[in-house]
Parts: C-alpha cells; structure tokens; sequence
C-alpha cells in the first residue's frame, strides 16, 4: 500500500485536490495527516474503487463559471 499526496490522488482520478480531502473527512478514502499542513492518500482498494459523486463534480463546475 502506497502514499502518494492529495494533489497526486486529484490529478489520477481527475478531480480537485480539495474533492480528495472531503473524500477523507467523509471516510469514502483512507489519508493521514503528516504533519499540520499535508495529508497523504493510502491507494489501496477504497482509493481505487472511489468514484467521484458526478452530482457534486456538476455542481463545482457550474460554479466556476
């Protein structure tokens, strides 16, 4: 099992490093905090079968605009 950052976990699944934490604070991904300021993503099964929410991906998106 792995640790990679959460801007690499981002950029593999597409998504925004800020979508990978909440996936972590939700429990939907396994991380740790290192230290204050930097959380590291485990990529183990759980990483590699989430999906981002395509409904909250949308509702960012739309509000980039």
């Amino acid at each position: 099992m792995n640790a990679i950052s959460t801007t690499e976990a981002a950029t593999k699944k597409g998504v925004t490093r800020q979508a990978i934490i909440k996936a972590i604070d939700r429990g939907d991904i396994d991380g740790t905090r290192v230290s204050s300021r930097t959380l590291v993503v485990w990529e183990n099964d759980k990483y590699r079968e989430w999906q981002p929410n395509v409904v909250r991906q949308a509702a960012g998106r739309s509000k980039r605009k």
